[in-house]
């Protein structure tokens, strides 16, 4: 089962790191000069990421306020802060650029609501970046035992159908697994390498392992690729039923 949070630990972030880093990395594209939502923000990390991509404000909510006042201590910002908010109780009183939800979804008790709170949460004109896992190889998976904090995995069809009142342009991609010298594009690797993006991340992983009193971490660059990691392709209908997580860029 995929972990429910990534939180400062070293256990969690060696599990996980990556797939929500990922993620993370994907939306930066999104959100430059944008006042940005991150909803379920967990411990932070992400909306700093966000913030360090030239968003002018990032506002990462959370239901937990143990979770938000760590989020506040550990990720600092002069462009994010953090409100402890339950992601369904959002009322769209601000509005936004960009609203980022990852994860999210498949826990609230009443997603279509939900997706009814991300278009009012957004300016209009304002751009949704949403993911959630793929049933098939999360829930309803060979032998897959139930994860008793979903609610409900919606199917890739199920989730346009929930979104498709609400927004009329999208992209669509999904998250892979890949492990080094399988399908990483050398060119588009190379970039990410010189990105400042990038160098963020990695230093973030370095301080999360500072933090957790882990050695420094080996070369996780070798050439122009990663070792491993959960890349982000556009998503043909053919791919839908392999990937890991559905990715949702609506407008």
């Amino acid at each position: 089962m995929a972990l429910e949070r990534l939180g400062l630990d070293w256990e969690s972030w060696s599990e996980c790191g990556q797939e929500h880093l990922a993620r993370y990395q994907f939306a930066s594209q999104y959100v430059r000069g944008a006042r940005v939502l991150d909803i379920a923000c967990g411990a932070g990390y992400g909306s700093w990421i966000l913030a360090q991509s030239g968003a002018v404000s990032v506002l990462g909510v959370d239901r937990d306020a143990g979770t938000v006042e760590g989020a506040a201590r550990h990720f600092v910002h002069p462009r994010l802060r953090f409100e402890c908010v339950a992601a369904e109780a959002l009322q769209g009183g601000e509005l936004f650029d960009a609203v980022v939800s990852f994860e999210t979804i498949e826990h609230v008790p009443d997603p279509k609501g939900f997706i009814g709170v991300l278009r009012r949460s957004l300016k209009p004109g304002g751009t949704l970046v949403l993911s959630s896992p793929n049933p098939l190889l999360h829930s309803k998976a060979p032998g897959a035992e139930p994860n008793p904090y979903h609610l409900e995995e919606p199917s890739h069809d199920q989730l346009m159908e929930w979104l498709r009142p609400h927004f009329s342009e999208f992209e669509q991609h999904g998250q892979f697994r890949t492990f080094y010298g399988t399908t990483y594009e050398e060119a588009r690797m190379a970039a990410l390498v010189r990105s400042r993006l990038l160098r963020s991340v990695l230093a973030l992983e370095g301080w999360v392992r500072g933090l957790t009193g882990q050695p420094p971490m080996e070369q996780p660059i070798v050439g122009n690729r990663m070792r491993s990691g959960r890349q982000i392709l556009p998503l043909p209908p053919h791919l839908r039923d392999r990937c890991e997580n559905f990715l949702i860029v609506a407008r």
